[in-house]
């Protein structure tokens, strides 16, 4: 499969707290974000601006659900999760001058957070799973309630179970559920008619976050240790291979399936995104989001069509600045030959660099390459951030000025002009492309190679720390056990003084004293 890379198309900023959740709508033209301010906002990405805040008071916003009812399959409808354990559910409507989401319907589920949800379409089922138990809802739209609970696990009568439940997935054609278990490292699944209990595995470590992708039968699992999981179900979960991750901060990290399941991505502490292949279980790409200190906790995917993939990241922190979210996409209607309507002036041989007039009535942009690894710049002093390559001098640099009609030009096609560009300078006894994309993969070895070396030196460290804190709490108790001695000594030493006056005044009793002082 030509799994292409991903490019950034928008930024948002809005939220005034850590972002917790993404979802796109089924056609990719609309996102919807939830974060710990308790608002819901809706960004366009047509016009990559926000569409609509809405305001649920369910607290902080922890899943959402992005869906249309069988009975109006036409009908849009976003749900919410709230930290204050209920699900709320807003309906889209459009006018000839506006479009937005009007509350619908609320419902309380239970007294913690809305941990997970997920929809079964066929049967017209929701899942919710919170605290230590699962809740099953009927759905119709034509109800007064459209949401009608079913059964629980465990019954309501009986007490939830031990472990935070986290994540909830219809399986095996809807007919099934499995959760997913946080602390006791459980995945139990049951079937749906009629209901009981069909496996239970207890993976090795904690489950983070989990996704499914039925296509492939394929589960990916945030372990919260070393990186994701991947098993496949048949009877039961089988373990596929890891995809190792550098964790310094342990915080859930929502994990989603890619490309039509070709990718799996995953959020990190670095201010990255990590992209393999599920199929060779090998890298595919790294998107830098923001800063080495930012969280990136929430990701999403999209694919509307075959020809078009997308990828929401959001930040949970961000040092001074507001979390932020990102769009990427990844397109497939692409080639390497240049289209007609596409003009391509190459100035990274030239002392000075032209830049194609304005006076032409074109749309003109660019894009600056780093020479090793053919990765996109913005400025021209940054480092690579792919390879680290710097100083950026002209040598190293193409720098590809693209102009055409504004109707027929986009990124990929300045992309595909930039390979055209090379490949035309290769067949001309440069560098090939071929040998650009070796080097990037040497490089890439290279770094996962410092990313391991990195990862002995952070446990290290962390065991000398965890060290230097017990010899701290030795310290600390010593001194405290020194502080009672000290005590204790100075309440003997008054019992001492006490004694030897009680013994003075037994020797040489008041009377005997009075007596002598008269005569």
């Amino acid at each position: 499969m030509d799994l292409r890379r991903y490019e950034l198309q928008w930024s948002f900023t809005g939220h005034t707290q850590p972002i917790n959740v993404l979802k796109f709508s089924e056609d990719g033209t609309e996102l919807a974000s939830g974060a710990d301010d308790g608002h819901i906002r809706i960004w366009s990405l047509t016009a990559g601006k926000l569409k609509q805040i809405i305001k649920p008071k369910q607290g902080p916003i922890s899943c959402l659900l992005w869906f249309s009812f069988p009975q109006a399959p036409r009908d849009s409808y976003i749900m919410s999760g709230g930290a204050d354990g209920t699900i709320k559910m807003w309906q889209k409507f459009e006018s000839a001058d506006s479009v937005e989401f009007v509350f619908s319907t609320m419902i309380t589920v239970y007294d913690g957070c809305i941990e997970s949800m997920s929809m079964n379409n066929a049967q017209s089922l929701l899942a919710v799973v919170g605290l230590g138990r699962l809740t099953l809802y009927a759905m119709d739209i034509n109800q007064i309630v459209p949401l009608r609970e079913i059964l629980s696990e465990p019954p309501q009568a009986e007490a939830p179970r031990p472990a935070l439940a986290r994540c909830v997935h219809f399986f095996d054609e809807d007919r099934a559920i499995m959760v997913a278990f946080l602390d006791s490292k459980e995945i139990i699944a049951w079937t749906i008619a009629p209901w009981k209990k069909c496996w239970y595995v207890k993976l090795h470590s904690r489950i983070g976050n989990t996704s499914w992708w039925p296509a492939t039968r394929s589960l990916l699992v945030s372990n919260l240790v070393d990186g994701v999981d991947i098993y496949r179900i048949t009877d039961r979960p089988t373990f596929i291979c890891k995809l190792p991750v550098r964790i310094t901060r342990n915080y859930t990290k929502q994990v989603h399936f890619g490309w039509n399941g070709a990718l799996a991505v995953c959020g990190s502490d670095r201010g990255e995104v990590y992209l393999w292949e599920v199929e060779s279980g090998t890298p595919h790409q790294v998107l830098v989001h923001g800063g080495e200190t930012e969280l990136i906790q929430a990701v999403s995917c999209c694919s509307p069509s075959k020809k078009k993939h997308m990828l929401a990241s959001g930040s949970t922190d961000a040092g001074n600045c507001r979390p932020s979210i990102k769009v990427w996409v990844a397109s497939t209607t692409s080639s390497h030959i240049t289209p007609k309507d596409i003009k391509v002036i190459d100035n990274s041989t030239t002392s000075t660099r032209r830049v194609p007039t304005t006076t032409m009535n074109v749309w003109i942009r660019y894009h600056i390459f780093c020479r090793l690894c053919i990765e996109k710049h913005v400025e021209l002093d940054d480092a690579c951030p792919n390879c680290g390559h710097k100083p950026l001098s002209k040598n190293s640099l193409k720098v590809i000025y693209v102009t055409g009609n504004e109707d027929t030009i986009d990124t990929k096609m300045m992309e595909i002009a930039m390979q055209a560009s090379i490949g035309s300078k290769s067949s001309q006894g440069g560098t090939s492309l071929e040998d650009l994309k070796a080097r990037r993969a040497t490089l890439e070895t290279e770094r996962m190679g410092n990313t391991r070396i990195i990862d002995n030196l952070q446990s290290q460290l962390e065991a000398s720390r965890v060290l230097e804190q017990e010899a701290h709490t030795q310290q600390t108790n010593l001194d405290r056990t020194l502080q009672e001695l000290r005590v204790k000594h100075s309440q003997l030493q008054e019992a001492l003084e006490g004694t030897k006056n009680q013994v003075y005044f037994n020797q040489y009793p008041t009377s005997t004293i009075v007596f002598s002082f008269i005569l």
